[in-house]
């Protein structure tokens, strides 16, 4: 997502706000302080639908306006420079507490897919596709049996856009 896209971009819907966060407890990417010293935070990327925000170091922190990084420095060994990476990244729950079940009544015609599957998602994070290890057809709020051999494919904004709820 380029510069120019930052507070302008419709990400997803009202329902969709995506953080990154450095202090998340048993998150793959936690740190107390990032490789340049600078504090772990917890910073919105996406808040109700629209792109806020970048992970940054502090050398990118002023080219988008931000007076500080996010703390999103990593070297591999101390012989190597900081670069920029990915923090814990997670979709928030909804407003409205939904349970699964609530959720699935929602929908007329739809799949729940549980479990890892198959992934893959091309370079510029456009276009993408998943499966699952079971995959269940919903009609009418319902479960109503199982699909084989089901993946998902979708293009990143229109399914982010299309996002009826949270739960």
């Amino acid at each position: 997502v380029t510069t120019n896209n930052l507070n302008n971009l419709r990400y997803g819907s009202d329902h969709v706000t995506i953080v990154g966060d450095r202090t998340e407890k048993h998150g793959l990417a936690t740190v107390g302080y990032d490789d340049e010293g600078v504090k772990a935070s917890r910073f919105d990327i996406v808040r109700k639908g629209q792109f806020v925000g970048y992970q940054t170091i502090r050398e990118q922190a002023h080219w988008i306006g931000d007076k500080e990084s996010h703390g999103c420095a990593y070297a591999d060994s101390y012989a190597h420079v900081p670069m920029q990476r990915m923090p814990n990244v997670s979709l928030q729950p909804g407003e409205a507490h939904l349970s699964p079940d609530d959720l699935i009544g929602g929908i007329d015609d739809g799949v729940m897919i549980k479990g890892d599957g198959s992934w893959s998602i091309d370079q510029q994070r456009r276009n993408f596709q998943f499966g699952g290890q079971a995959i269940y057809k919903i009609a009418h709020g319902k479960i109503a049996g199982m699909y084989r051999d089901t993946a998902f494919q979708a293009m990143t904004l229109d399914f982010w856009n299309a996002c009826d709820a949270v739960c």
